[in-house]
């Protein structure tokens, strides 16, 4: 616990969100909508939050 409440900054106090989120698409324009409505949803929601980049996916590589 220390070790990742370091690494990420956490509060291991406060409730977390790990986002993981694979593209319905490979439609690269269609990912990047759905990735930043996301990422918005999740602003408002004001919860820290853990991301996991995506890899494979369309657009994956692309930095955001």
């Amino acid at each position: 616990k220390g070790e990742i409440k370091e690494k990420l900054g956490l509060n291991l106090e406060k409730p977390t969100i790990l986002f993981v989120q694979h593209p319905i698409t490979t439609n690269v324009s269609a990912v990047e909508k759905e990735f930043t409505e996301t990422l918005e949803a999740l602003k408002e929601i004001g919860m820290q939050t853990i991301l996991v980049y995506p890899n494979a996916d369309a657009g994956g590589l692309k930095a955001i």
